[in-house]
């Protein structure tokens, strides 16, 4: 049985908890934080990064009024406006808030599998031992096809903790973050890669959970993104 979605979006506020970690070691003086809301995180990692919002918020119950106040505070000291990640299970206090000032911009379907390692998957490709230059590159080139050196995101990445990093064969890369007994996949690549993802994570005895439209796992819900219009 897979996980129940609270601790798979617990998942993924830790990430981005994680990435804006790694910011920061980078780089200091671009002020990546994150605050702490229960499981639920609210992350800056600086003023053009992907990773950026609020994570979690309202799967513990209704959202407070104080908790948005000390969200608005949090980023009104970066001068970036906040963005809201909601699911099926949000409790519909926060979707009532957002309604004054917020539209959803992103759907990302999030699919999975429990832990049994899975039959009917393409052939597991590539290599979870990559060259860090080659790993950097490539991943930038999965977000911006068009690139020719590596990006910060994939840089920041390198330097995430609890990360273990894929590259594919010829093309593609992607990263696996675990937490907990489960292993998460925000940006899958080839399907090759996903394979031997997935397979790793079976060996670590790691339920496993990928986003993306395009997928051979089986569907579990949709994430959602408001953003402030």
């Amino acid at each position: 049985m897979i996980l129940p979605l609270r601790e798979i979006e617990a998942a993924f506020a830790a990430e981005a908890e994680a990435h804006a970690r790694a910011a920061l070691e980078l780089n200091p003086f671009g002020e990546a934080e994150s605050l702490a809301l229960g499981n639920a995180r609210a992350v800056y990692s600086g003023q053009w990064s992907g990773v950026h919002g609020v994570f979690g918020l309202g799967l513990e119950g209704p959202v407070e009024e104080r908790d948005l106040q000390e969200i608005e505070r949090f980023y009104l000291k970066k001068e970036r406006s906040p963005a809201f990640w909601l699911t099926p299970e949000t409790d519909p206090s926060l979707a009532q808030w957002l309604r004054r000032d917020y539209q959803a911009t992103r759907h990302v379907p999030v699919h999975g599998l429990a832990l049994s390692s899975p039959s009917g998957l393409p052939p597991a490709g590539g290599t979870s031992a990559p060259d860090h230059r080659a790993w950097t590159l490539a991943f930038t080139q999965v977000l911006d096809p068009g690139a020719q050196e590596s990006g910060l995101a994939a840089l920041t990445k390198l330097h995430q903790r609890d990360t273990r990093f894929y590259l594919g064969s010829p093309s593609g890369a992607s990263y696996t973050y675990f937490r907990g007994g489960l292993a998460l996949v925000p940006v899958p690549s080839a399907h090759s890669l996903l394979s031997l993802q997935v397979r790793e994570a079976a060996d670590f005895q790691c339920h496993f959970i990928a986003t993306g439209a395009q997928s051979p796992l089986p569907p579990l819900y949709v994430r959602i993104l408001h953003e402030r219009i």
